[in-house]
């Protein structure tokens, strides 16, 4: 069993500390991905000053579309 690291990211300009046997590769690539999915909310004409939560949320739920239809894709 692989030992656990912290890994510091950033998402919606707040920094996050993720504890994970992961590879740090890895989990930069997930950070970039969330946070090029939050930058497409944003650029749809959310205020990332008073509307985090909101971003987060849409964020989420196309994110699990995303993986939705990549599920159903490989069925």
């Amino acid at each position: 069993m692989s030992d656990k690291k912290d890994i510091n990211i950033q998402v919606l300009g707040q920094a996050y500390t993720i504890k994970t046997s992961a590879d740090e590769k890895y989990i930069k690539k997930l950070e970039k991905y969330v946070e090029s999915r939050v930058e497409e909310l944003k650029g749809s004409g959310f205020d990332s000053k008073t509307q985090h939560l909101k971003i987060a949320i849409l964020t989420c739920i196309n994110i699990a579309d995303d993986l939705s239809k990549s599920i159903t894709n490989n069925l």
